[in-house]
């Protein structure tokens, strides 16, 4: 019987809380849950199975089928970092049908650290409201990312290949959540994937008459900034590009 779920992201940090668990708790009653969006990067996956062999408890996958541009034209709302509806459809309620088909379930642990524990009262609320109590291991231990890394690294785990490529997470490549400085890195690594993205926005933006991923945080007012004006932007070298805009993840919990 499942008795406690750990949430898998892709990135260290949701093995590490994991890992954490196991190592105080031990792994019966435990599953791991991936709410795969399709997004992510194909070495992600490859991490995905190295950490639920590492963890050894059984590797559960969920999926609504559905592009984040599917979300997005359902909603007639292009998600930004604001309000990103594609974790809510493609990771969020996957995830919570899951669990309700698996009466028992009391604990849920996420991957949150203790820098981003000021997400914590409203991450227990919302899955507290479904009646479950949620586990935060690296904010009780006081565990950053790097540390995460060094743990997994002694462990023999080979990290996702998105952190060696200076991404701050390992998750989605598009991600909606994310900033500048992220979008620049998917037009330099995987020009595919941006002119995709770059493609679908716009199509989107014709239909619905406004909306983008991003924001011009240079501009008074912070006006949308397209993925067409980015890579423009990249290209003519233009001063306006924050390199340093990362965004968040912050996405499922």
């Amino acid at each position: 019987m499942i008795i406690t779920v750990g949430t898998l992201s892709g990135g260290v940090g949701s093995w590490a809380a994991c890992r954490r668990w196991i190592d105080a708790n031990g792994t019966d009653g435990l599953a791991l849950l991936f709410a795969d969006t399709g997004e992510e990067d194909p070495d992600t996956y490859r991490f995905l199975d190295d950490a639920a062999a590492d963890l050894g408890a059984p590797l559960y996958r969920v999926t609504s089928g559905r592009d984040i541009w599917e979300v997005f034209r359902a909603h007639r709302w292009i998600g930004n970092s604001k309000l990103a509806h594609c974790s809510w459809d493609l990771k969020t309620e996957p995830s919570r049908a899951w669990i309700a088909d698996h009466p028992g379930i009391t604990g849920i642990i996420v991957g949150i650290d203790w820098s981003e524990q000021h997400r914590l009262a409203d991450i227990t609320a919302r899955w507290g409201a479904d009646g479950l109590t949620v586990l935060a291991p690296l904010v009780e231990d006081v565990w950053g990312k790097r540390r995460a890394q060094d743990l997994a690294e002694r462990r023999g785990l080979r990290l996702p290949a998105m952190y060696g490529m200076g991404f701050g997470h390992a998750n989605c490549r598009g991600c909606v959540k994310a900033g500048q400085g992220h979008w620049l890195r998917v037009l330099e690594q995987w020009p595919d994937v941006y002119a995709r993205h770059e493609a679908q926005e716009t199509a989107l933006r014709a239909e619905l008459g406004q909306g983008a991923i991003l924001r011009d945080w240079s501009e008074p007012g912070a006006p949308a900034l397209t993925l067409t004006q980015l890579r423009q932007r990249a290209e003519s070298h233009a001063p306006q590009l924050d390199l340093f805009e990362e965004g968040g993840c912050g996405c499922f919990t």
